[in-house]
């Protein structure tokens, strides 16, 4: 339903840091670029790169006027990624964050990135302030002792939330992202806008207008250390949704969010579109009568292992092509 207003997902089996990184250059290029041929080309492009191959001769007859200008793939290895000394008496506590061109007490600065922006461009200053107070904080908990995750996937999500903060959605106000309690692994989404087309749409509308109710859908996304190769927990908080592939409690229905269905080349701002075009799809519809109690975090996580447990045993369905 985003299609062509935001890029489509990419994900491979493989966890091949390269090809994660690959997949960030499709996500955050221009807008123009975000049609399947250009990316498909850009997709082939960078992987024939990768492994030293040549262009197939197809390539060229594939968008003729229309030619990709990325860095190569050797030069955009993502700091997440930390490469393993092969040194037998190097530190076993090492992290792996060493880098000349990064303070070694500042795991979280990604201000050398592969395409040469600094660390902020893009990003307002307000935004900006919001990214240093998190870092700040991170690495007071580092040095306490007391972090919650592991610094893989804190600098993970430090790039996921500056990726966030530059994207057209965020900055038109599709949504917004705050963080509860300072808490860099539990994040409050507020979903403002979905297909204007949708029933949900109508309501939101109506939403804006309720003297007792928020004027949007809130979602809580809670991330684990192992982010991210494993998918964040994602519920509704408010307000009360039927159909939507939203279950009791509040959780969400989709192959995405769990083990089976996730890939660690996705995004959070991806997975956002994705969620509000699943609601819209599912046909959501927001009762205006419903007690928020049915709502809860205990709630949703029992009913999301239960969603989890009947799908392992009889699988996803996959809809028609004809059905998107």
């Amino acid at each position: 339903d985003t299609y062509p207003r935001y890029p489509p997902i990419w994900f491979s089996d493989s966890e091949d840091p390269i090809l994660t990184r690959i997949f960030d250059q499709l996500r955050v290029t221009e807008p123009v670029n975000f049609t399947v041929d250009r990316q498909v080309k850009m997709l082939v492009t960078q992987l024939c790169r990768y492994k030293h191959m040549n262009f197939p001769p197809e390539l060229e007859k594939l968008c003729p006027d229309f030619d990709p200008q990325l860095p190569s793939p050797d030069s955009i290895i993502p700091s997440e990624s930390a490469p393993q000394s092969s040194d037998p008496g190097s530190d076993p506590d090492d992290t792996g964050f060493e880098d000349e061109d990064v303070p070694l007490n500042d795991p979280f600065d990604d201000s050398v990135s592969s395409d040469d922006r600094s660390e902020y461009d893009g990003i307002s200053s307000q935004d900006a302030e919001r990214l240093e107070k998190l870092k700040a904080n991170q690495l007071q908990l580092c040095a306490e002792g007391v972090t919650k995750g592991s610094i893989q996937s804190s600098v993970r999500l430090m790039k996921e939330l500056r990726d966030i903060y530059r994207s057209e959605s965020y900055k038109q106000g599709v949504f917004t992202v705050e963080m509860q309690n300072d808490s860099l692994y539990d994040w409050k989404v507020k979903l403002y806008k979905v297909d204007q087309d949708s029933e949900l749409y109508k309501d939101l509308q109506s939403l804006a207008e309720h003297p007792s109710l928020e004027d949007h859908i809130g979602l809580q996304f809670l991330f684990k250390e192992t982010y991210p190769y494993e998918p964040p927990f994602v519920r509704i908080i408010y307000p009360i949704i039927e159909k939507g592939y939203v279950q009791a409690g509040g959780a969400i229905c989709m192959e995405l969010l769990t083990k089976q269905g996730w890939s660690s080349a996705y995004d959070i701002e991806s997975v956002i579109m994705q969620l509000a075009a699943t609601l819209v799809k599912g046909c959501a519809r927001i009762n205006f009568n419903a007690s928020q109690s049915q709502y809860s975090l205990r709630r949703a996580q029992r009913t999301y292992h239960g969603i989890v447990q009947i799908h392992e045993k009889k699988g996803w369905y996959t809809p028609p092509q004809a059905d998107g």
